[in-house]
């Protein structure tokens, strides 16, 4: 039964081992898709981003407008990322 025990806890550490590699791995892979995909964002005046909008079919109105930074507060505005431009509230 000891045998037993001592197999079980064994395996349990293995996967813990192996889960927090793959943990450690993708958390490294997760933070350097970020940096690429958000490397290069470009402010937008409130002119372009109605002329944006209208090209793309979307409400200028929608968009939460930070005059400070020519930022948008409720989409992304890097062209490589995956949302850009798409509304979400999940923004720090």
């Amino acid at each position: 039964m000891k045998g037993l025990a001592k197999q079980k806890e064994n395996n349990i550490l293995k996967s813990n081992t192996i889960a927090a590699r793959s943990y450690t791995k993708l958390v490294d892979n997760f933070e350097t898709l970020m940096v690429e995909n958000h490397f290069d964002v470009e402010p937008m005046t409130p002119e372009e981003l109605k002329a944006y909008c209208e090209k793309n079919g979307l409400d200028s109105a929608a968009f939460i407008f930070n005059g400070a930074s020519n930022l948008l507060t409720n989409a992304c505005m890097a062209k490589t990322c995956p949302f850009y431009m798409k509304l979400t509230n999940q923004l720090p």
